[in-house]
């Protein structure tokens, strides 16, 4: 028998994505030993942290990172996006999954709904209906800056905790509305209760750059590489290697206002990227296509046109 660890976060979702893949590799390695070691992070035990510090690059994987180094775990599982996009010397992506559903859910408190009206199955359109001053749990910078091009009355409280926990949150009164990843209420099969659930269509709404994809993160050159790679699927690591292409060219990370969207059509890589303004309604789009195998080029030339229209001057202002 191989025997290999799994690095994990102690998350609900991250042991839920780290078992998954575990169940995944068993079934196509069957003779692999597989055992799993819970590694805290920065961001899971500093319960001090303003939630702008969430934005900072390796929070939520810098010890994972190190346990590699150290060779104590030989696979890491991640959320792709809150990878960096440059990681350590010795350190590689040796498998990207097939990607989850990508939108972001607009969650809206049951009593509000009822009081406006809203029923199950509206659509985005129904934002235009909140009064000014409702206030939106959220930490995310794209997210705000996207929501504000639909209601510029919207107001925004720093929100961090688990999904479970802002679920309950927002049912407690404690803001108006949420808004959070689909892939994570999907994954966890979590309830939202009697809360309106708003879908975002990701075409208009852009997602963070490999959100819905999980990454195995392991050394260079390691007999884990091979391992890992039963589970690359390849049209999403082109979509990804598109999106956090640009992220990079841009400078920008997951606490500035920047969404990428890669989808392949008809044999094209297309990629949809928006910078917006977190503090106004000012919103700048490019879209750049190629062939899959371009997907580097086609993810700096994206950012180059956004740099063109004026990004670099809104992710100043953003970070300041």
């Amino acid at each position: 028998m191989t025997k290999i660890i799994i690095g994990s976060r102690g998350s609900k979702l991250a042991r839920w994505q780290t078992n998954w893949v575990k169940e995944r590799l068993t079934q196509a390695r069957p003779d692999l030993e597989i055992a799993v070691e819970i590694i805290s992070t920065e961001g899971d035990t500093r319960h001090d942290l303003s939630p702008d510090a969430f934005g900072k690059e390796g929070i939520f994987t810098a010890e994972l990172d190190h346990a590699l180094t150290d060779r104590r775990i030989d696979l890491a599982v991640h959320s792709l996006k809150d990878l960096p996009t440059k990681l350590p010397p010795g350190l590689i992506i040796a498998a990207v999954t097939e990607r989850a559903p990508i939108r972001d859910l607009f969650i809206l408190r049951a009593d509000r709904a009822r009081e406006l009206g809203l029923k199950p199955g509206v659509g985005p359109e129904a934002l235009e209906k909140l009064p000014a001053g409702t206030t939106v749990g959220t930490s995310s910078l794209r997210r705000i800056a996207q929501l504000l091009r639909r209601s510029s009355g919207l107001k925004f409280a720093a929100l961090r905790g688990n999904l479970d926990t802002r679920i309950r949150k927002l049912s407690e009164g404690q803001m108006d509305a949420l808004v959070v990843a689909e892939a994570g209420l999907t994954r966890l099969e979590l309830s939202t209760g009697d809360n309106l659930v708003i879908p975002l269509p990701a075409a208009e709404f852009l997602p963070a750059a490999g959100q819905g994809a999980l990454a195995i993160e392991t050394r260079e050159n390691d007999p884990a590489v091979e391992i890992a790679r039963v589970l690359e699927h390849p049209e999403t690591r082109a979509r990804v290697t598109a999106e956090r292409t640009a992220m990079a060219a841009l400078g920008a990370g997951c606490r500035v206002p920047a969404g990428f969207l890669a989808e392949v059509r008809n044999g094209r890589l297309i990629l949809n990227g928006m910078v917006g303004h977190p503090y106004r309604p000012q919103i700048i789009n490019a879209e750049a296509s190629g062939d899959p195998a371009d997907a580097e080029a086609i993810g700096r030339s994206l950012a180059e046109m956004l740099l063109q229209q004026g990004a670099a001057k809104i992710l100043q202002e953003a970070r300041s």
